[in-house]
């Protein structure tokens, strides 16, 4: 009576826990999918349903080479013989939706001893990467613009107000050798000691970004400093950018030389 007792109770739990499991794989939001040691599709969630576009039924007659719009089904059978040996893997590649078009998903994969089934989770990241093409295409538009300007541009860290890039405008303008040559300096580095009305470089310098945090930007004319020690007038430009946490200023200037000659 004592061992049919704990018996019950012991089906019982794996009766509950069963349940449990199957409500999670239900309601999660990942994809879940298990293989036959072939690879062949035994069960499948909503949620891979959804992902996929096709209805439980068909997954169930395809095997996973079926979807993989990455590797060739050598290359899958291969993968899987690896997962096996080792036990687990985590990997982004492609699935092909029944409609054609490819999504990108993050999976999980392990290896169930016992059966020699394949347990799957995986994650549609399709929006994730598109959002990081988009800003590694931003990136790399904003760079060749900042390389090719023919404006000097500096970026500033605020906080330090050093230099943390510099174009090879500004290189050039400053008859300079290489970036480098700016990296952690301020701007007043590289200004005279005085500006034209009699101020103080390093004083106007910080009313010049005071005027720009307020305004949102600020144009105002500078004396800088070449490296032969000639100085010469710019238009400058500075407007602040907050890029996550760190508050940058960019800075845009013309060398107006010949202008200042031609007025004069």
């Amino acid at each position: 009576s004592w061992d049919c007792t704990q018996r019950k109770l012991s089906q019982e739990i794996i009766r509950r826990q069963a349940a449990q499991y199957t409500t999670m794989l239900a309601t999660t939001s990942d994809g879940f999918w298990l293989l036959d040691s072939n690879g062949r599709f035994q069960s499948v969630n909503d949620s891979y349903c959804r992902m996929t576009g096709y209805a439980r039924g068909e997954l169930l007659e395809l095997w996973i080479g079926d979807l993989e719009a990455t590797e060739s089904s050598a290359e899958t059978a291969s993968h899987m013989a690896t997962i096996a040996a080792t036990g687990f893997d985590r990997f982004e590649t492609k699935h092909r939706r029944k409609d054609g078009t490819v999504i990108d998903i993050e999976a999980s994969v392990s290896l169930w001893q016992e059966t020699g089934q394949y347990i799957c989770f995986a994650r549609d990241i399709t929006t994730h990467k598109q959002a990081n093409r988009a800003l590694e295409e931003s990136e790399a538009r904003y760079r060749h613009l900042f390389e090719s300007s023919r404006d000097g541009m500096l970026i500033l860290e605020l906080k330090s107000q050093t230099v943390i890039s510099a174009n090879p405008s500004v290189v050039k303008m400053f008859g300079s050798a290489s970036e480098q040559e700016f990296l952690a300096r301020r701007p007043w580095e590289f200004s005279p000691e005085r500006q034209p009305d009699g101020r103080l470089s390093v004083e106007k310098a910080h009313e010049m970004i005071a005027i720009a945090l307020q305004n949102g930007s600020h144009f105002f004319e500078w004396a800088h400093l070449r490296q032969d020690g000639n100085i010469f007038p710019c238009d400058v430009l500075v407007a602040p950018v907050t890029l996550g946490d760190t508050q940058l200023l960019y800075a845009t200037m013309r060398d107006i030389s010949d202008r200042k000659a031609a007025d004069a």
